[in-house]
């Protein structure tokens, strides 16, 4: 719910004056949640991740606090895949979590940006670093991109992370 204008999942249309009328009000292509506090975002124009993700976007969802307790969001990096026009949201998922578990902060994922090579890089303004983030394919098809999230983050190397909990899973 928007505070401002009493609307679901929107944002003002910069023709309309404000307005507690929502038809005034452009609905979001993908409403991310409250407290997410989505800091950095980027298209994907690599070539390293599987082709599902090119012009994808990823997000670096911060986190509402530097302070531990329960209830908090964020904390990761989602994304978010368009129409082949570029025009609609048709999926929505996590990417990396990992930097918030059991009440505790590991990490606050600032930014993302794709390097030359189409890795990954994302900050973390929690700890001071920077996490690449690769994909080999090895011999393996890119449908394992189909299933759940956590099957094809083992794919990815987080070398670079020191992370001790990514996808759902410790490390």
């Amino acid at each position: 719910m928007d505070r401002s204008t009493g609307c679901s999942a929107s944002f003002l249309d910069p023709d309309a004056s404000l307005s507690t009328d929502c038809t005034e009000y452009r609905t979001a292509m993908q409403p991310l949640g409250a407290h997410m506090v989505p800091l950095g975002m980027r298209f994907y124009d690599g070539t390293m991740f599987p082709s599902e993700f090119t012009n994808a976007v990823f997000i670096a969802e911060r986190g509402q606090s530097s302070e531990p307790g329960p209830g908090l969001y964020g904390y990761r990096i989602v994304v978010v895949r368009l129409s082949s026009d570029g025009t609609m949201a048709v999926n929505h998922e996590v990417f990396a979590e990992g930097w918030y578990h059991n009440e505790t902060i590991s990490g606050r994922p600032v930014d993302v940006a794709i390097l030359e090579d189409g890795s990954m890089v994302v900050s973390d303004d929690f700890n001071d670093k920077i996490y690449r983030i690769t994909y080999n394919s090895t011999d393996r098809d890119e449908l394992i991109f189909d299933s759940s999230v956590a099957s094809y983050l083992s794919e990815c190397d987080y070398s670079y992370a020191n992370l001790s909990y990514v996808a759902g899973a410790f490390l």
